[in-house]
């Protein structure tokens, strides 16, 4: 599940439309980093001797690696890494303007940004991309109240600057069909009334489908199997708890009495987590609860859904119930 934001619009049609137009926050370490990343999203082709020219030009204080164009920000100011930064963000526009087609960019992971520098670096890439003309960016995160915060909180760079688009699940309708294909493109089969099943056990959220799907695919190749089978999706399940037993053990030892008092409570008892039965069946007080609701939700072990309060991972939810409750 992931939520994401669009800003402006685009022809989508575009051939500099590309899948190549894409940045991964989560592997970006710094502003270096950063800066190289965008390079290398158009520094390609017949662009390549076009960026070159750009780049002596507007990253002056840059050395350049003519070979493969790598951008040395060693040794270089704070001050100087900024406006190398703030000069390449311009890019995309330029670009487009040199090709007059529209350009989008994705931002994955977008709330990592604040990781790197606090807000300065958002604020010095949205005082520029708001004046792109031509180029729209999606902005998408698998933390999604983090990114919310950065686009409804007032005083953020990115305040009421784009458009909200939840990506919700996958319909079993569609999903199906995709998992059998899938399936059976690398010879196995496997029944609708399995991949229905599959999809109940992971809620039809597509990382645990997943992970499920290819654990499945690995005890079906160990044992020669053709045809998928519930012994098969039984031992894939118990691999997957089996494997992160140790990491799910450390995080539970980790929590505090009462946020363990809260997560089984959630999970054995069908209450709302305000009600009278609630507290005095986990012996927590409203003030507790509202820390547990706190700390858990930002460290993304609970999030809300349809209206209550649920366990995020699929698999930590059904270690605690098999280990715990």
């Amino acid at each position: 599940q992931k939520t994401a934001y669009e800003i402006k619009e685009c022809d989508w049609s575009s051939d500099v439309c590309s899948s190549d137009l894409y940045i991964d926050f989560s592997k970006i370490t710094d502003k270096s980093s950063l800066i190289n990343k965008y390079k290398s999203l158009f520094a390609y082709g017949a662009y390549k001797q076009w960026f070159l020219s750009w780049a002596q030009k507007f990253l002056s204080s840059v050395k350049i690696q003519y070979g493969d164009l790598t951008l040395d920000l060693s040794g270089l100011s704070e001050i100087e890494v900024d406006k190398a930064l703030e000069n390449i963000v311009d890019l995309p526009e330029k670009l487009s303007n040199k090709k007059k087609k529209k350009t989008v960019i994705a931002f994955d992971e977008f709330q990592e940004i604040a990781t790197l520098d606090g807000e300065k670096i958002e604020n010095l890439m949205r005082s520029n991309i708001q004046f792109h003309k031509n180029v729209s960016y999606i902005f998408s995160g698998s933390k999604h109240h983090i990114l919310l915060n950065m686009f409804e909180t007032p005083d953020r760079p990115y305040y009421k600057s784009a458009r909200i688009m939840e990506l919700r699940k996958i319909p079993k309708t569609e999903y199906c069909p995709f998992i059998k294909k899938r399936f059976f493109e690398t010879g196995l089969k496997i029944e609708d009334a399995l991949i229905e099943k599959i999809l109940n056990e992971t809620e039809n959220h597509t990382y645990y489908v997943q992970q499920l799907c290819h654990e499945i695919w690995d005890a079906c190749k160990v044992n020669n199997a053709t045809q998928v089978d519930e012994h098969h999706l039984e031992m894939a399940f118990d691999t997957v708890l089996s494997n992160q037993h140790s990491i799910f053990q450390l995080m539970w030892d980790g929590f505090a009495p009462g946020y363990k008092r809260f997560l089984t409570g959630i999970l054995t008892m069908n209450e709302s987590i305000w009600s009278k039965k609630f507290k005095e069946s986990t012996n927590l007080t409203e003030g507790g609860i509202q820390n547990a609701v706190k700390v858990l939700s930002e460290s993304y072990i609970i999030e809300r859904s349809n209206g209550e309060v649920i366990i995020s991972d699929i698999f930590l939810k059904a270690w605690i119930k098999q280990h715990i409750v």
